[in-house]
């Protein structure tokens, strides 16, 4: 009697194991997934934009780049803040290819500095939206 008792009490906790796995894979490989683009703007913290000099920016003016390329900031201007501290400056950067872009960069500037004429930048497209610029060093 005793060993049919704990026969069933392995199995159910084997059952409850397997379950509660199945549970947490679900959860991790839906949650894998890259949330589409607007989606991730939404819900974007301006106050953190520009951690680890990574920058979402806007798009304004020009053509959506294809692939990463490198740029010069040329212009930092209209960046005065709104009531709380986040500025949408307009960045002009010159790329590698001859092109160049305006882009809108939202950011409080007492957290993230903004880019300043002549900073070295790499640019990404996430759509034809926005793009992610990263200040080289």
């Amino acid at each position: 009697m005793a060993k049919k008792r704990t026969l069933i009490i392995i199995s159910i906790l084997i059952i409850a194991l397997a379950a509660i796995s199945w549970q947490v894979f679900r959860h991790f490989s839906l949650s894998a997934k890259p949330q589409p683009v607007d989606k991730m703007i939404a819900s974007m913290n301006w106050q953190n934009n520009g951690q680890n000099n990574e920058y979402v920016t806007q798009l304004y003016k020009g053509s959506p780049v294809t692939k990463t390329i490198k740029g010069t900031v040329k212009t930092d201007t209209d960046c005065k803040p709104d009531q709380r501290g986040i500025s949408r400056c307009h960045n002009q950067i010159q790329l590698q290819n001859n092109s160049k872009i305006t882009v809108i960069t939202i950011h409080n500037m007492q957290h993230f500095k903004c880019f300043s004429p002549g900073n070295k930048v790499s640019v990404g497209s996430l759509n034809d939206k926005w793009v992610k610029i990263s200040k080289l060093k």
